[in-house]
């Protein structure tokens, strides 16, 4: 990659990275953490970064083995707007496609709920696709976006009817500007002073 393009976490331009980085870890709304998701965790507090993920899976695997879940994240820095990812119904793939909305709004992100799968319905969730999903058989090409659709609605209705929401907060010190924290310190440092 030419050097021009190359990103920096010492650069001070306004910078947002997104997609599929493999990296899970619950501060980002993601199921479970791993070893990479607790890599970037660690990186994002030493470099004065953010990490956000959507509230709903942007993975969705075909096989049994695998869970949803979100992999698809956003990496940002120096940006002094609030941003959301938002994770789309439209399956092209096995990963949904991620909306980045970027508002002036200040808040954060990780405050929403999140799915609790440890008290998933299985018996809830199968009798519900089996009410919501018909499987019309397929006659034309035209026909097969349609089909997904229905299926992609099925399937988040078996999982909001059968998976409990629950609030996840994550956010913390780490996630505040360098110059917020550095006010902290110097308030938090004043009182043990006076005394």
């Amino acid at each position: 990659m030419p050097k021009r393009h190359r990103c920096s976490t010492e650069s001070t331009i306004p910078t947002l990275i997104g997609g599929d980085l493999n990296a899970k870890h619950q501060c980002w709304t993601s199921r479970t953490a791993n070893s990479k998701g607790h890599a970037l965790l660690a990186h994002s507090r030493k470099k004065d970064f953010v990490v956000v993920g959507p509230t709903h899976p942007t993975h969705y695997p075909g096989t049994a083995r695998h869970k949803l879940d979100i992999l698809d994240i956003v990496i940002m820095k120096n940006l002094s707007q609030s941003m959301e990812p938002q994770s789309l119904t439209a399956l092209t793939s096995d990963h949904n496609p991620v909306l980045i909305t970027i508002g002036d709004k200040i808040g954060c992100q990780q405050q929403g709920a999140r799915y609790n799968y440890k008290k998933a319905d299985s018996h809830l969730y199968k009798r519900s696709l089996d009410e919501t999903l018909t499987l019309d058989q397929i006659h034309y090409i035209k026909d097969i976006d349609q089909a997904v659709d229905r299926f992609t609605d099925a399937v988040y209705t078996a999982i909001k009817a059968s998976i409990p929401q629950q609030k996840h907060q994550c956010c913390s010190i780490y996630d505040l500007p360098s110059s917020i924290k550095q006010s902290i310190a110097e308030k938090n440092r004043a009182p043990a002073e006076e005394v």
